[in-house]
């Protein structure tokens, strides 16, 4: 069988180094959330904040593992897809076709005949009465008709091909394409042009419904995270930045328990103000912002450096303002060990903290050694959860119940020095680590735009645009194949992506009650998507297969593979759902439900 993919022995692999990998799944991670988790952690208490971030963070890397078995499992079929256009494309010539393609599967059953039950029959490989027509797809006519379409190509193409085979067996309970089992190799995810983003897998493994859900989930997951993002950049610049005649310096507390008129004015302003900024955005592709968001991240990585070191010098040397801690060095607070009560704010923080599956193909596509994606997985989960956990700890433990729920803006008063104004550098470094998201979320909303929007333009059909958009003839030049969608469809696909949070972020702009509903979506994609992801492909192989045992295994497996695991974390993932439910109904929409 002349394989589909180029493994280690056509050349050197081509890609991202391993460093570079975990990189980019610790951006995919890394958000606003690293913000909120201190209040997060204050409020369930240190005892239990910590171990069950902990938790989250190895359920996030096992969910995570799934979707890289899945895409296994994908590229397995793809293999054989290809393959049975490609026999159908050659000359057919059944003694040459033995050797070269059928060989190693037929040893591969008959090594599978040891495990085959009593009584029971295996089905040949061979059926000498097809003349070789079982090997092609049903779509697909005999070799000797040249009328018939050529071999897929392109991703989508492939995943069509293979998505029409899949349904065809599930009807008749026969595929053609399907009939040999795919070989060890044939898992390897090796061709970075050919991986499949989620919600193809979705497409493949779920269904068409299924897929539309991802999607729904994805939109609205997004929308939220927007949401939250442009609530904290207003709040911040609304505290750092005086409008003229309005606010001053440090005036407006965008937590306190009553917020001025003038404040709450000088919020909407900054969010109209920020909408502008970024509208510019929408008319640029996101290669074109491609230093500024280098940029970007290196300004945010250094103040969350600041704020680790900062917040450590000051334990050693001067207390927080407003809080009632150690009367001596080291000036720490005594938060609660474990407090149930905040249990909803923790729950839904830590998992929007450790949300990245999103980025896991596109991970996997740089990676150039793709065999250590789940190292390159498990590195970047870790990294996260120490950098967390060292923040949280150090400002729960410093700032004590003054902690805010966008920790940064605790940082507007602080200082190393007891008593007098504070120096000018000090004034610089804290008005800096304030500034914090202005940097960090600046970097991620026009990314969270482009994604967005394409996704948007991708799950509606090419002739329902065109209907929309009332295509003339003199739009067709605008819509062919070579620059579809168009650009005018680009730019208000962008536009309707950028502007409604901005609008919900002047009727909600408290960021834990926000953090809660993005946790909720995010639960979706973090646990339901990849266990289902998980259970279907296994049984979507052993539906193809049912006499050969183990043929749904994958080089990624592990012994969190196991579609018992899958049920165990189905299952109090719905439990977790309802309880994360229940905190958006009180925090988002002010009902008490108890």
């Amino acid at each position: 069988r002349a394989p589909l993919f180029l493994g280690p022995e056509q050349g050197a692999p081509q890609g991202k180094s391993f460093g570079f990998a975990v990189m980019m799944t610790i951006n995919a991670i890394l958000g606003a959330g690293i913000l909120s988790l201190p209040y997060a952690i204050l409020k369930g208490g240190l005892l239990l904040g910590i171990p069950f971030l902990l938790l989250v963070t190895g359920l996030a890397y096992i969910t995570a593992s799934w979707i890289v078995e899945a895409q296994s499992r994908a590229q397995a079929l793809a293999q054989l897809t290809v393959q049975a256009f490609q026999l159908s494309d050659a000359e057919f010539r059944p003694e040459e076709t033995v050797d070269v393609f059928v060989a190693p599967a037929l040893q591969l059953l008959l090594r599978a005949t040891e495990s085959q039950p009593a009584g029971r029959e295996m089905p040949s490989p061979i059926d000498p009465a097809s003349d070789g027509d079982r090997y092609l797809s049903p779509r697909r006519s005999r070799p000797g008709d040249r009328s018939r379409s050529s071999s897929p190509g392109s991703r989508s193409e492939i995943l069509a091909e293979t998505k029409i085979s899949l349904d065809s067996q599930r009807r008749s309970g026969q595929s053609s394409t399907f009939h040999l089992p795919p070989l060890p190799s044939d898992f390897q995810v090796t061709d970075e042009k050919r991986i499949f983003e989620i919600n193809e897998l979705c497409r493949m493994f779920l269904g068409t419904k299924g897929q539309r859900a991802y999607e729904v989930s994805l939109f609205l997951y997004v929308y939220s995270t927007l949401w939250l993002y442009s609530s904290i950049v207003a709040n911040t610049l609304v505290t750092i930045i005086p409008f003229p005649h309005l606010t001053h310096f440090l005036e407006c507390d965008c937590y306190a328990a009553v917020f001025p008129d003038n404040c709450q004015l000088a919020y909407r302003l900054s969010l109209a103000h920020l909408c502008l900024l970024f509208l510019p955005m929408c008319f640029v592709e996101i290669s074109a912002l491609a230093r500024v968001q280098v940029v970007l991240n290196v300004l945010g990585y250094t103040c969350i450096a600041t704020m680790v070191l900062s917040v450590a010098a000051g334990i050693c040397l001067v207390p927080a303002p407003g809080t009632h801690g150690s009367a001596a060095p080291p000036y720490i607070n005594h938060p609660p060990a474990v407090d149930l009560k905040g249990f909803g704010i923790l729950f839904a923080t830590t998992i929007f903290t450790q949300m990245g599956h999103w980025g896991v193909p596109s991970v996997t596509q740089a990676l150039a050694d793709k065999t250590k994606i789940n190292t390159v997985l498990a590195t970047a989960f870790s990294i996260t959860f120490t950098l967390y956990t060292i923040l949280g700890v150090l400002c729960v433990l410093y700032f004590g119940d003054t902690t805010l729920p966008t920790v940064t803006l605790n940082w507007r008063h602080f200082s190393l020095s007891q008593g007098g104004d504070r120096p000018v550098w000090m004034q610089a470094l804290s008005t800096a680590v304030v500034a914090v998201p202005v940097f960090t979320i600046s970097c991620a909303i026009p990314m969270f735009i482009h994604t967005l929007a394409n996704n948007i333009l991708a799950s509606v059909s090419k002739e329902t645009w065109k209907a929309l958009l009332c295509q003339t003839e003199d739009d067709e030049a605008l819509t062919s194949e070579e620059v579809w969608p168009p650009y005018r469809l680009k730019v208000a696909a962008r536009l309707f992506t950028l502007v409604p949070p901005f609008v919900l972020a002047m009727v909600e702009r408290d960021a834990s009650a926000i953090v809660s509903l993005c946790g909720l979506f995010g639960f979706v994609l973090m646990f339901f998507v990849p266990a289902l992801l998980q259970w279907y492909s296994i049984s979507t192989f052993q539906r193809l297969w049912p006499h050969i045992r183990g043929v749904a295994h994958t080089p990624f497996d592990g012994w969190t593979s196991h579609r018992a695991v899958v049920v165990v974390l189905l299952s109090c993932s719905f439990v977790g759902f309802l309880f994360n439910a229940i905190t958006v109904i009180e925090k988002v929409f002010k009902i008490d439900v108890h």
